[in-house]
């Protein structure tokens, strides 16, 4: 959590190979949705490592992953909620 400004920091293994579909959305109405890249050549995989960039700040944020299967079918979605502020070090 935190290692980019406005991102979270995802790492999970799951019991078969999906894609994760993310989707943000902020208290100011705003949505950002898109497929997360992984380094699968067949697009699918069990381990899923991901930097959610996106992420509003001083505004509550809202997002989930959705995992699919190869046949785009959803296998579990996981939803999150967090205000996110600046950090200042130093001052």
């Amino acid at each position: 959590y935190g290692t980019n400004t406005g991102s979270f920091y995802y790492y999970g293994v799951s019991k078969q190979d999906s894609y994760v579909v993310c989707e943000v959305t902020c208290d100011n109405g705003s949505v950002i949705k898109h497929r997360l890249k992984n380094d699968s050549d067949s697009g699918v995989t069990k381990t899923h490592e991901y930097l959610i960039t996106g992420l509003a700040p001083g505004l509550e944020n809202h997002f989930s992953l959705a995992f699919y299967d190869a046949g785009n079918n959803l296998i579990h979605t996981y939803q999150y909620t967090d205000r996110w502020t600046f950090c200042r070090f130093g001052t």
